[in-house]
C-alpha cells in the first residue's frame, strides 16, 4: 500500500459515521464487564497496534474539525434507507489513550413522527417533526485493514462501552384526538397527570433513548475505494473490502422524504466555483436552496426553535419536480444543500456534478471495490 497519510487522513471520516444512520439516543455509563469485554474482542485486529495508535492519534487532534458544524441524514425506522430528519452537529471533543478513542457530541436534530394509537374509545394520532436536543459520548477502538484484490481499505471503529446517551425532546408534541373521548381528555388528563401531548413526549423521548442508543452501539466502517480515493462509510462492522453504500448527496438513489413545512439540511458540500447539481424531486414540488453554511444555520436555527423560516442569502435555488439540474456559481464557501415543500409530501435526492477521483495506488483496469 502506498500513500497511507492520504489513508489516514480519509479515515477521519469515521467520525460522521457514527451518527450519520442513527434516529433517535440514552443510556449509562455502568455496564455489565462481561459485555465490554464480549464487545472489545469482537473488534478486529489486522493491523499492527502502532498503526491503530497512529490513527487514534490523528482521529483526536483533527476529527472534529470535520464533524463539527454538519448536517446528517438521519433515516426512518418505518422506512430504511430513507432520510426523514436531520441532526446538527454543534458540539465535539476527541481524545484517546492507546487505540482507545473517546468522542463526545451536542447537536440539534428533528425526525418526522407519525404515530397513531387508540385508547378507551378514542384514537390519538402525531403527524409532526419531533425536536430535539442529544448529547452522546462514545469510547471504542479503532482498526485497519487492506484487500489487495478489491482494492479497499477498511477502518473499523467498534464501541467497547455502552454510550452514555442525553435525549431530550424540545418544543411541543401536537396530539390529534378523535372520537367521543376528545370532548372529555382534558377533565381526563388533570385526573391522571398526564395529557395526551405529555405522554407524546414522554414517548418520544423514551424512543428516542433507545433508538440512539441501539444505533451508536453497533461501531460503523469507514471504506476507500484506493483506486478512486472515494471514502463511504456505514454503520455497523462490514467485512473487510467491502465498499459501504452511497448515502444521500452521492446517487440519486438515496432518498429523503419531507412533509408539510418540513426542511432538510445537506452540508457541508464542498462544491467547485462553478458546479451543477442533479435534483430528482418526486410526488411534489421541492423548493432547494444552495447557500453557504453560515446562512444555511439560520434556517436551522428557526426550524429547530419553531419559528418561521427566515430569507436568506443563497447562491442558487429551484423549485423541482422530476430530474431537473441545478446551475450553482460563484462558489466561494463551503455550502448546504436546503430542501423544503410545501406539498403534504414529497421525496428528494441529489449528487453533484461527477468529480475527477484522486487516486492513492496505481490500479489497472477493472480494479476497485
Amino acid at each position: 500500500m502506498r500513500n497511507v497519510r492520504h489513508l489516514i487522513v480519509a479515515s477521519l471520516a469515521f467520525v460522521p459515521l457514527i451518527v450519520a444512520c442513527s434516529r433517535s439516543g440514552g443510556g449509562t455509563e455502568a455496564e455489565a464487564p462481561a459485555a465490554a469485554q464480549r464487545r472489545a474482542a469482537e473488534i478486529p485486529k489486522v493491523a499492527d497496534t502502532n498503526l491503530r495508535q497512529l490513527l487514534a492519534a490523528i482521529a483526536s487532534a483533527q476529527a472534529c474539525e470535520r464533524v463539527r458544524n454538519t448536517y446528517l441524514g438521519l433515516e426512518s425506522s418505518d422506512k430504511p434507507g430513507v432520510v426523514t430528519g436531520n441532526l446538527w452537529i454543534r458540539e465535539c471533543s476527541m481524545t484517546h489513550e492507546g487505540t482507545t478513542v473517546r468522542f463526545h457530541f451536542e447537536g440539534d436534530g428533528w425526525q418526522w413522527v407519525e404515530r397513531e394509537t387508540s385508547s378507551a374509545g378514542a384514537t390519538f394520532g402525531v403527524r409532526q417533526y419531533a425536536r430535539f436536543h442529544i448529547a452522546a459520548t462514545l469510547t471504542g477502538d479503532l482498526d485497519l485493514a487492506y484487500v489487495p484484490g478489491k482494492q479497499v481499505a477498511t477502518i473499523w471503529f467498534r464501541t467497547s462501552k455502552d454510550p452514555v446517551i442525553e435525549f431530550e425532546p424540545t418544543g411541543d408534541i401536537k396530539v390529534d384526538e378523535k372520537g367521543i373521548w376528545s370532548s372529555i381528555v382534558g377533565t381526563l388528563a388533570g385526573v391522571v397527570s398526564s395529557s395526551p401531548g405529555e405522554r407524546a413526549t414522554e414517548t418520544v423521548e423514551t424512543e428516542g433513548t433507545r433508538s440512539f442508543e441501539r444505533e451508536l452501539d453497533l461501531g460503523l466502517t469507514v471504506t476507500v475505494n484506493m483506486c478512486n480515493g472515494a471514502t463511504r462509510t456505514e454503520l455497523g462492522v462490514l467485512p473487510a473490502g467491502k465498499m459501504a453504500p452511497p448515502s444521500i448527496g452521492e446517487s440519486l438513489k438515496a432518498d429523503a422524504a419531507l412533509y408539510g413545512d418540513g426542511v432538510m439540511i445537506f452540508g457541508p458540500q464542498e462544491l467547485r466555483e462553478t458546479d451543477q447539481l442533479t435534483v430528482e424531486g418526486y410526488g411534489g414540488t421541492v423548493h432547494i436552496q444552495v447557500a453557504c453554511m453560515d446562512e444555511a444555520a439560520k434556517v436551522a436555527k428557526a426550524f429547530h426553535a419553531g419559528r418561521p423560516i427566515p430569507a436568506i442569502d443563497t447562491i442558487a435555488t429551484a423549485d423541482v419536480s422530476g430530474k431537473q439540474q441545478v446551475a450553482v456559481k460563484q462558489v466561494r464557501c463551503p455550502v448546504a444543500v436546503i430542501a423544503r415543500t410545501k406539498a403534504s409530501s414529497a421525496g428528494m435526492s441529489f449528487v453533484p456534478r461527477p468529480r475527477t477521483q484522486t487516486a492513492l495506488i496505481q490500479c489497472t483496469s477493472g480494479d476497485g471495490g
